[in-house]
């Protein structure tokens, strides 16, 4: 996969990077607004088995409820998406949607644990 500063590989188990991305995120005084457990829905929706995977939707509310009150079709632009999955090796690879200030911190502290790297 392709690098381009959105990706970081943990040498940590699921649970534990789960924990530390939201950790990471709650630091930058934003808050998880939404935790979808995809594998869950895959399994419940498709009957399907797959890894574990995460998603957390991230905003900070009262930067939202500024942006939203001055428009209110700005709602869709604001969260900022994170994806939290397992690889078969144990490891785990935190990756976000867009490019943005939360996430580069976010990601930049995840960068700084014992066993990550730029993936």
């Amino acid at each position: 996969m392709v690098d381009n500063g959105r990706r970081v590989l943990i040498d940590l188990p699921f649970e534990a990077a789960l924990g530390a991305t939201t950790a990471a995120i709650h630091r930058e005084g934003w808050s998880v607004l939404a935790r979808i457990d995809v594998r869950e829905h895959f399994k419940t929706e498709l009957n399907h088995e797959f890894r574990q995977y995460e998603l957390l939707v991230a905003w900070m509310p009262a930067l939202a409820f500024e942006e939203i009150r001055a428009d209110l079709d700005e709602g869709p632009r604001i969260p900022v998406r994170f994806a939290v999955y397992e690889l078969a090796d144990g490891e785990t690879v935190v990756t976000v949607d867009e490019r943005s200030a939360l996430a580069e911190r976010v990601l930049g502290r995840l960068r700084r644990l014992p066993r990550a790297v730029a993936a």
